[in-house]
């Protein structure tokens, strides 16, 4: 990676800088206070944003005294393809808390990230090391350097193993010297059970698997034409069974019509019973009318015979008493016609 240009507003002790890092070695210079480790910080918040941020300082302390808003642009070059990130920050007089109001990362002028997460995980992707690796290997602070120059001889080795992280390569070193024996151990157990396994499948195949496969094919073959058979058999089943549903739905309503048709049975032959008794009471009671009759018949002829009538037909009879009896009453109907008229006439309201 090759730093190329810087842009700061309002960082630190800069209200405003315009930054260009020539080709070669550029060294910066000054008094104390001057603001070089400000200008260094500037481009290591450039790149990895609020990350960098110790336990003992916050983003409001980056911000220049006053100011409202901070930026930071960097631009470098990476791999033959131009970056730029634009950083943004937004000071609370309210809450005197800052946030990072903007997080842009360029590449060769069009935006890939646009959110302050993403863009420091595209940053520690691109240069393949966080805030953290970038600080041990190619940043160090004000003062860490005269700390390391006057350290003992231990602590000198101390600090530079934490500073190009040689203890984790050691604790790497013995990962890689634990998980090589690791691997040892897997390869042998494998050869072994490779040789267990070539033993397995020579013991299969000394038992013609292939043959057997044949046969448990042919077998599956005949199953599936005994199943697919057998569906057939039980489809057909299933019909006949809904038609003999259908039969035995019409059988036990005939059923209940028989047994309706037996209790009108029942019952008429209860009332033929009944009528049967009052023919015979009725029976009964004709021979007695008929006694009674011949009886009256009897009485009718001895009245006859007493007053002299054996051989008088009464018929002729009545209907000659009946062709008077009509007669008479035609006179008298005509003699009451005539009265009628007598009587009128001799109405007062008759007269002259």
């Amino acid at each position: 990676m090759k730093l190329k240009n810087l842009h700061i507003e309002n960082i630190r002790s800069y209200k405003k800088l315009d930054f260009t890092f020539e080709e070669g070695v550029t060294v910066i210079s000054g008094v104390n206070g001057s603001g070089k480790s400000s200008l260094l910080e500037a481009c290591f918040m450039g790149l990895f944003g609020s990350k960098i941020l110790s336990k003992d300082f916050v983003l409001a302390d980056i911000i220049f005294k006053g100011a409202e808003n901070a930026k930071i642009s960097l631009s470098f070059e990476h791999l033959g393809r131009e970056y730029l990130i634009d950083q943004a920050f937004r000071y609370s007089v309210k809450s005197e808390n800052a946030s990072n109001s903007k997080c842009v990362l360029y590449a060769d002028g069009e935006s890939i990230v646009d959110q302050a997460t993403r863009t420091y995980e595209e940053v520690c992707a691109l240069l393949n090391m966080d805030e953290e690796a970038y600080r041990n290997c190619a940043y160090i602070r004000q003062g860490e350097i005269d700390v390391l120059i006057n350290a003992k001889p231990k602590d000198r080795q101390r600090m530079i193993d934490d500073l190009l992280q040689l203890g984790k390569l050691e604790e790497y070193r013995e990962r890689a010297g634990s998980a090589k024996t690791a691997v040892r151990r897997l390869e042998r157990d494998t050869k072994n059970s490779l040789s267990g396994v070539k033993t397995e499948i020579e013991g299969i195949e000394s038992t013609e698997p292939f043959s057997l496969l044949n046969g448990l094919k042919q077998k599956v073959k005949e199953c599936d034409a005994a199943l697919s058979d057998f569906n057939g058999k039980r489809d057909a089943a299933a019909t006949r069974k809904k038609e003999f549903d259908l039969m035995i739905t019409e059988y036990q309503g005939c059923m209940q019509d028989i047994d309706t048709q037996k209790q009108a049975i029942r019952k008429s032959q209860e009332n033929k019973a009944e009528c049967f008794r009052e023919k015979e009471k009725l029976s009964i009671d004709i021979r007695e009318q008929m006694q009674v009759l011949l009886g009256l018949g009897e009485g009718n002829n001895n009245i006859r015979s007493e007053c002299g009538f054996e051989d008088l037909d009464i018929v002729p009879l009545i209907s000659r008493q009946e062709k008077k009896e009509l007669l008479a009453r035609e006179k008298v109907n005509e003699i009451s016609r005539e009265l009628a008229l007598l009587l009128r006439a001799k109405s007062p309201s008759c007269r002259p």
